[in-house]
């Protein structure tokens, strides 16, 4: 199906869309409706968004319609959409269910795959995941301002690497780590070096992590570089290394300049808590710092809201409605 199929499918209904096909529609009206669901009520982005939404909303109601055709059932089926909770029955059904000619078919691309795997998550319930949205550079390269991840619940114990979203513990704001200390382990970084139980992790140069010096996210914040001040529009730099911790885990660090946090006494996690780094080890407001002094400090279990797998979303500018900003690239993309 080319870009133009697709796309006039929202006026013409006599055709007929395989479940990739729909699976796609299904997604982009999610995106829209998420994208404008978080403007401001009255801001001008939400307003020309609204028909934006509309047409995104036609568009997935003329590939249910062709879908319904591509399986042979009443096209009445297609007045399901528009009714709650069961307009999610319904595209499961279509988004799943084979046609003859696709029986034939056994072979799904990646990006079959990809988008099966992102309808699976967006029709489950809402209890199952929540939206958050990267507001800094604090888990770069991991993260950038402007990702949009899938929170989902914590069934099994973390691990030390993992990247959670927590609870400040003494505001109503949401942040986003590494989990780097368990209850009980004593860390120290010495020199720019994280020591974790007495042990040094291990270090290896990656080269440099580039990006533009412009306005990144809704608070248009510039990036720190390594290579000094460079103008708008230039490539600002930082140093890149690979961290591995003691049970095997490897994640992307960053630094920009030696400082005051490159060399701490030794922090004791209580029992009960957590203790958080970001990977822009130079750019981040983590456990290193007291809650006393602006700080997140040692974070309670009891916090933590859930882990982040995977960037369902990017965009890099200002306002979510510039679609010339959004990271096509960074869509489904795992994080590490």
């Amino acid at each position: 199906m080319t870009l133009a199929t697709f796309l006039s499918a929202a006026f013409h209904w006599r055709g007929r869309t395989g479940r990739v096909g729909f699976a796609a529609a299904f997604v982009l009206c999610a995106a829209v409706f998420v994208i404008w669901a978080n403007q401001p009520k009255l801001s001008w982005d939400r307003v020309w968004g609204a028909p934006v939404l509309a047409l995104t909303v036609l568009l997935l109601f003329g590939h249910a319609r062709r879908r319904l055709n591509d399986l042979g059932w009443s096209g009445h089926w297609m007045w399901l959409m528009a009714v709650p909770l069961l307009h999610l029955g319904l595209s499961l059904v279509l988004a799943l269910r084979r046609s003859a000619k696709e029986d034939q078919i056994l072979h799904v691309g990646l990006w079959g795959k990809r988008l099966v795997y992102v309808f699976a998550m967006l029709v489950a319930s809402r209890g199952l995941w929540e939206p958050y949205w990267i507001p800094s550079g604090a888990m770069k390269p991991a993260l950038l301002v402007g990702d949009y991840v899938p929170v989902t619940p914590v069934w099994a114990t973390p691990q030390r690497g993992d990247v959670l979203v927590y609870r400040h513990p003494a505001q109503e704001v949401d942040f986003v780590g590494r989990l780097i200390g368990l209850p009980g382990d004593e860390l120290q970084i010495k020199a720019g070096v994280l020591h974790l139980n007495g042990v040094s992790v291990i270090l290896r140069d990656a080269g440099v992590f580039a990006e533009l010096m412009e306005p990144q996210g809704p608070q248009a914040r510039f990036p720190r570089c390594v290579n000094g001040a460079v103008g708008i529009g230039a490539i600002c730099e930082k140093t890149r290394q690979i961290e591995t911790l003691p049970n095997g885990a490897s994640y992307a660090v960053l630094d920009i300049r030696r400082q005051t946090l490159d060399q701490t006494g030794i922090y004791q996690v209580p029992e009960e808590h957590y203790f958080f780094l970001g990977d822009n080890r130079d750019n981040s407001m983590d456990s290193r710092m007291a809650v006393s002094v602006g700080g997140v400090g040692f974070v309670p279990i009891e916090n933590v809201v859930g882990r982040a797998d995977r960037v369902l979303f990017s965009a890099a500018g200002r306002s979510l409605a510039h679609v010339w900003t959004w990271r096509g690239d960074r869509f489904f993309k795992a994080i590490h």
